[in-house]
């Protein structure tokens, strides 16, 4: 049929790309848009009306059941201390404690939240002078500034576990990534923070 039409001059060459390239989707599927590269489909996905304990309060959220915390943080709970990063659980921007253990928010499902205490760098301190993000002042840690809502979650969370940390129980616990490179300070920050903390 297409070379019918290709010699009859009725089909473009640019519309026998559409034919060829534009899978058949199974009947059950809906609400597709046909593209010249393929289609796109909206799927159904599972709506779930869930309770998160942050930072000391019970709060409610109508979420995708594979929603990443993040992003129920920031758009639905409107806590936006914690930042997006790279997205796949690396950088640490996204660092929340969860049961006093450090997550990376972007990869952890708010469902799997559920139950759970979830902190975040707002839950530290109503005015920002918790002992570790004190020690981040004093010691001037932030350069561009971007990863240190995170940074100063997972040394809060070292800190609750061990009093007084090495430099290489720092190296090694802390494991978010600064671009800009400010490693020196933040353990400067780390080491004042233990021994300042109130």
């Amino acid at each position: 049929m297409v070379q019918a039409l290709l010699a009859s001059g009725g089909l473009h060459q640019f519309s026998v790309w559409i034919i060829i390239l534009t899978p058949r989707l199974p009947r059950a599927q809906k609400d597709c848009q046909f593209t010249a590269v393929g289609s796109v489909c909206q799927m159904g996905s599972i709506m779930m009306r869930i309770e998160l304990k942050i930072n000391g309060s019970t709060m409610p959220a109508e979420v995708d059941d594979d929603t990443p915390l993040l992003w129920v943080l920031r758009d639905t709970l409107k806590l936006k201390g914690t930042k997006y990063g790279c997205g796949i659980g690396q950088c640490g921007a996204c660092t929340v404690i969860v049961d006093g253990q450090t997550a990376r928010s972007c990869s952890l499902a708010a469902t799997a939240a559920v139950g759970l205490e979830v902190t975040t760098i707002e839950g530290l301190s109503a005015n920002g002078d918790q002992f570790v993000q004190k020690a981040w002042q004093d010691i001037r840690v932030p350069q561009c500034g971007y990863c240190q809502s995170g940074m100063i979650m997972a040394a809060t969370a070292l800190l609750g576990k061990k009093l007084f940390p090495t430099d290489e129980d720092i190296d090694r616990e802390i494991t978010n990534i600064c671009r800009c490179g400010t490693y020196d300070r933040i353990r400067a920050a780390i080491h004042a923070a233990a021994n300042g903390r109130t």
